[in-house]
């Protein structure tokens, strides 16, 4: 897949993966898994109304750079509802994002710059099968999502 954002061109890989773990122990199970680095970016990917945590790593001897983002941003917001009794009420009012909203029950993206074409994507996905809270795991192709603006990341 390439991405054409202001003349520049990204080849990556978008791997959709469906897991109960939280992000920070998807991304220790990742590291020790692939042999990777990801750490967690100081700001969080920030679209719209949402924040969707983000890890990267950058492999510089195999040009890739690896980037594990979540798609699920839960928002809870209280309200006061308005009634006839002598008590207020709160209200909990849950709104759920999503930064691919085409794949609304997907919890994470696994996204490969890919340089070099050295990464063995179907090598991936199998591993990632492997792992006993992934749930599932598959590519996704890019071309067709209209909301692909969302996977620049940077």
């Amino acid at each position: 897949m390439e991405l054409d954002d202001f003349g520049e061109c990204e080849t990556f890989i978008l791997i959709a993966v469906h897991s109960t773990l939280e992000d920070y122990r998807l991304a220790y199970i990742l590291n020790k898994k692939f042999n990777l680095k990801l750490k967690r970016i100081t700001e969080d990917l920030d679209v719209a109304e949402a924040n969707y945590s983000c890890f990267e790593w950058n492999d510089f001897n195999l040009m890739n750079t690896w980037t594990l983002f979540s798609n699920i941003c839960k928002i809870e917001k209280k309200t006061n509802k308005i009634t006839e009794s002598l008590f207020s009420n709160k209200e909990h009012i849950v709104r759920i994002y999503n930064l691919i909203p085409e794949h609304k029950t997907t919890n994470y993206f696994l996204k490969i710059s890919n340089q070099e074409g050295s990464i063995d994507e179907q090598e991936i996905i199998d591993q990632l099968g492997s792992v006993p809270n992934i749930i599932l795991a598959y590519k996704v192709e890019t071309e067709n999502l209209k909301s692909k603006s969302n996977l620049i990341i940077n």
